[in-house]
């Protein structure tokens, strides 16, 4: 298998990791914006419920305490005096209810001193009003009873109710039927009404009243409140400020609302929650609105942050390729350089390793063209020491004076030579040693049968290019039968 090169190695490997590395943080991006989106919108979600708890709770406070105003209002009692006491606590617990009004009916015949009493209890002229679709009041037509505001409880004295014959109010009507025949709270929707020089705009709860006697109607206590400073007081320590919070009428939704926070930007109406609030008999609709910023803006800072990082990593990750590719090519560089050197070198050993080959056989042909010209020539070689001690023999040594090879190493060549002969020998060695030269000398050995065997004996010297001489290397003939010669 070829071992990717080049343009592949420096380029296409660091691009791969480079690629791979922006993929694997796309993809950890996308996994962590679902889920950090998810618990944005749970987050969100916990907050619109939790204020939905709030908003309905204390609206349920104010119910209870209308109720607990109306049972207060007993057969026997004082019901002005009462009246008073219940809405005095009320008022200074609640900033957000605006009046309670005690509502009785009065017949026709007690019109003008009905009239007569309020307007000398609250020093200012007073007479029984009839409502007007603009907000204004009027006085109210004769007719055989009135359904009229006998007892007002209020921040301040304006009396705006006072006198008020309430089944004028045409929106009111249900409410008020609804209070008296069935004995619950009914709730009116937001009222705009301006009467005695003062406006308020509010929504009405009314609650019957324990009944006096049977034969008399039953008096209403009506609580007015507004929305606006009800939920103001909840809204800012229950949601974030990248959400809006709307509170509509359930079934006055295309008009204006109830109530409505600071407006946000970038609102995101696919992903609002509404949830219904309960108010006596009427609902009202929560609406929670988030923002961009609420639902994505936490998923986006830390994608951000993964992307920065992972592109750094990525970048980091091919340049560390990029290196790695450059080292790998090098790498292999020295290594087919090394490869083109082994393969010089094995041609070159090869080659050296034939001629060595030749020249062995050529030298083995040369020692064993000596040997047989020694062998047919009757004689024998072998290598001396310093010392004249036998080293190497040639096997012929056995046929001349009939002793082995081994018999005669480390022996000296004296010992072979018969007796008259060994001085001149040594007087040989030593010439061929001093003028290293071959000499050449005719003499006789001893064979072990005890009789002469005349050799010629050719001395050659061994010089060592360290140490200088080394020994002798010789070649014996025989020559029987031939006298001997001098040198």
């Amino acid at each position: 298998m070829t071992p990717p090169t080049g343009r592949w190695i420096l380029v296409w490997l660091p691009a791969a990791v480079l690629a791979a590395g922006l993929l694997a943080t796309g993809l950890v991006s996308w996994l962590i914006k679902q889920q950090l989106d998810n618990n944005s919108r749970e987050l969100f979600e916990d907050q619109h419920l939790e204020l939905a708890e709030e908003i309905q709770s204390a609206i349920n406070q104010r119910l209870n305490l209308l109720n607990m105003v109306a049972s207060a209002m007993q057969p026997g009692i004082n019901r002005q005096q009462m009246f008073n006491q219940q809405s005095g606590l009320l008022l200074r617990r609640f900033p957000d209810v605006l009046t309670l009004d005690r509502i009785a009916t009065v017949p026709a015949t007690e019109r003008s001193f009905v009239e007569q009493q309020l307007s000398s209890e609250n020093n200012q002229y007073i007479t029984f009003g009839a409502w007007h679709a603009d907000g204004e009041t009027v006085t109210a037509a004769n007719d055989d009873d009135y359904q009229v505001v006998v007892q007002v409880a209020e921040r301040m004295p304006t009396a705006i109710t006072l006198g008020l014959v309430v089944n004028t109010v045409p929106h009111w009507r249900q409410p008020l039927e609804t209070a008296l025949l069935h004995e619950k709270t009914s709730a009116t929707a937001q009222t705009y009404l301006q009467r005695n020089g003062s406006q308020q705009t509010s929504v009405r709860l009314f609650r019957a009243c324990p009944q006096i006697a049977p034969d008399q109607p039953r008096e209403i206590v009506s609580l007015a409140l507004s929305p606006q400073n009800l939920i103001q007081d909840i809204v800012p320590g229950n949601i974030s400020d990248d959400m809006q919070a709307t509170v509509f009428d359930l079934d006055q939704h295309l008009k204006l609302p109830l109530f409505a926070s600071s407006k946000i930007e970038h609102p995101l109406p696919g992903l609002a929650i509404r949830s219904a609030l309960s108010v006596a008999d009427r609902e009202w609709i929560l609406t929670s609105t988030p923002n961009s910023n609420l639902i994505y803006g936490e998923s986006r800072r830390i994608r951000e942050l993964i992307w920065l990082i992972g592109a750094a990593g990525s970048l980091l990750m091919a340049a560390l390729a990029w290196w790695l590719g450059k080292r790998i090519r090098f790498e292999m560089a020295a290594r087919a350089e090394v490869r083109k050197h082994l393969s010089t070198a094995r041609r070159t050993n090869e080659n050296a390793r034939i001629e060595k080959d030749a020249l062995k056989r050529a030298l083995n042909d040369s020692e064993q063209r000596s040997r047989d010209l020694v062998e047919l020539a009757g004689g024998f070689i072998a290598d001396l020491d310093e010392a004249g001690r036998f080293g190497y023999i040639s096997p012929q040594i056995l046929a001349l004076i009939g002793q082995p090879p081994g018999s005669l190493t480390q022996h000296l060549i004296t010992e072979v030579v018969i007796a008259a002969d060994q001085e001149r020998l040594r007087q040989a060695l030593a010439e061929c040693r001093r003028d290293k030269q071959l000499t050449r000398i005719d003499l006789i050995l001893q064979h072990t049968d005890n009789y002469p065997v005349p050799v010629t004996l050719r001395i050659k010297p061994l010089i060592d290019t360290l140490n200088g001489y080394a020994g002798f290397r010789l070649s014996g003939i025989s020559r029987p039968g031939q006298p001997e010669e001098p040198l």
